[in-house]
């Protein structure tokens, strides 16, 4: 590949003070030298030149750099493992579940507030809360009411265990160790995954409220 020819300009100052670039590419017709060797202590030495340099370095090279590393960013992230994506925070954004005439419903409300976390070692952990859950009058959760049990047990669930991923089959398999259901406790569950941007879209085949399917929706957290 030949590289093109260093501006007029640029190329005196390169020979007066014995700098040194390299072309990286083109930028609406303009060169976009990357410069190698140039110390802040010789800034005063060169002054009125360096200043022109700079003014160009920063108005077209910088910007130039920050775009090419915000699409290489991106590539990076296609190119990520369904592993390497899931691992981290994510907040609640809705949970929708399908019973079996077809009708929908949000087990958690549809204003939720949740929390999930996937470590790199394979570890994970889920809660979720509707938001609208009374406060027992006694202020001792051992001592609530029957209807205080019963609206705090349906308005919460969370369990935590481990979990492995399954990149060809786009497949998260969870190891339940403890769940606010016992029913799940040291079951097997398998979650198919889909991931957009931020957003992590999961579907349980065997949801805790019944029904036929689950779809969770998740935000990676800030």
């Amino acid at each position: 590949m030949t590289l093109p020819r260093l501006p007029r300009k640029l190329a005196t100052i390169r020979d007066k003070y014995g700098l040194r670039f390299q072309i990286v590419g083109i930028r609406n017709h303009v060169k976009l030298p990357v410069i190698v060797g140039l110390q802040p202590s010789d800034l005063e030495i060169y002054r009125t030149d360096v200043k022109k340099l700079i003014k160009f370095v920063v108005g077209i090279v910088v910007p130039a750099f920050i775009m090419a590393g915000g699409m290489a960013s991106s590539a990076v992230t296609q190119q990520k493992t369904l592993k390497e994506q899931i691992v981290g925070t994510w907040d609640a954004v809705s949970v929708i579940t399908e019973r079996a005439d077809g009708t929908k419903f949000h087990p958690m409300g549809e204003k939720l507030k949740g929390l999930s976390i996937y470590t790199r070692d394979g570890h994970f952990s889920q809660h979720n809360t509707r938001t609208n859950v009374p406060k027992f009058a006694s202020g001792n959760r051992m001592q609530g009411t029957a209807d205080e049990n019963r609206t705090a047990a349906q308005g919460s669930y969370a369990l935590f265990g481990t979990y492995t991923v399954n990149e060809a089959d786009k497949t998260m398999t969870l190891r339940i160790a403890a769940s606010s259901f016992p029913n799940e406790i040291g079951t097997e569950q398998i979650r198919a995954l889909t991931f957009s941007g931020d957003e992590l879209r999961y579907v349980n085949p065997n949801p805790p409220s019944g029904g036929s399917a689950a779809v969770n929706v998740l935000r990676r957290a800030m």
